[in-house]
């Protein structure tokens, strides 16, 4: 008989809207700190552009690695194009250009995969491919415990999000399959759609910040986006001490919250 799957875990955000307030440091340390309470644990670095929980974790290598298209490019079959420039005159991000012969060159970097180009040209010559958008790498068995998946994109590609997405149904599907009772996700900095898609689904959000003005002002951003995902919302304030003004700073952060 196949062993029972376990029910769906609540999830636990742990997100800033300014960068470097020690989000990622604040998760490893709280992920530490509950191996030592439950027999397994799953979490998910939803930081695609700069993924680095494993390293405070001291993961060096991965059990599995895959791919995970975010979207399309236009790729030329210059066998058959006509060199009559149709394509990088439609295209309005500027994607294609065109060598001193005709030859249309596509940059990877500023296509959107739109379908513009492949619908003008006029002998059928452009398609459009999966690209290579990002890596899904998961690590099971840290501390004896603890499965991790950690996503990575390819710079200047679009669908982080999408990435966010894979890599949240993966990290779900480990959790049910392993009895968890909690999801841990360390979140990317901001409101943008990487944060959108971390946040979903949240049943508690604990927004990290420091108190400077800088992170009081993202972190308001952040916290009215996470109450669109109708989760419980919490603050920590990180380095207090290098504060010379705290009882403020704290008293904003009270009215803030």
């Amino acid at each position: 008989m196949s062993k029972p799957m376990g029910k769906m875990p609540s999830q636990l955000v742990f997100a800033s809207g300014k960068g470097g307030v020690g989000k990622t440091t604040i998760t490893a340390s709280i992920l530490k700190l509950l191996l030592n309470e439950v027999p397994a644990m799953v979490a998910l670095d939803a930081d695609a552009e700069a993924p680095n929980l494993h390293i405070l974790l001291g993961v060096k290598d991965w059990d599995q690695k895959r791919r995970i298209s975010t979207g399309r490019i236009a790729e030329v079959d210059l066998s058959t194009c006509i060199r009559c420039g149709a394509c990088a005159e439609a295209c309005q991000f500027k994607a294609i250009k065109l060598l001193d012969d005709g030859t249309p060159v596509v940059n990877e970097l500023f296509c959107e995969g739109c379908y513009t180009c492949s619908l003008v040209c006029p002998v059928n010559s452009i398609s459009l491919v999966e690209d290579q958008g990002g890596l899904l790498k998961v690590k099971d068995g840290v501390a004896g415990k603890l499965a991790l998946v950690s996503l990575s994109n390819v710079v200047g590609r679009p669908g982080s999000g999408k990435l966010v997405y894979e890599g949240k149904n993966t990290a779900m599907k480990l959790a049910v399959e392993r009895g968890v009772e909690w999801l841990l996700v360390d979140a990317p900095a901001g409101i943008g759609c990487q944060v959108v898609a971390a946040l979903n689904g949240a049943r508690y959000v604990v927004i990290i910040l420091e108190p400077t003005p800088a992170s009081l002002h993202d972190a308001d951003r952040l916290l009215k986006v996470a109450r669109n995902f109708r989760a419980e919302v919490f603050g920590l304030i990180n380095r207090l001490e290098d504060d010379p003004d705290v009882k403020k700073n704290v008293e904003l952060i009270r009215r803030w919250m």
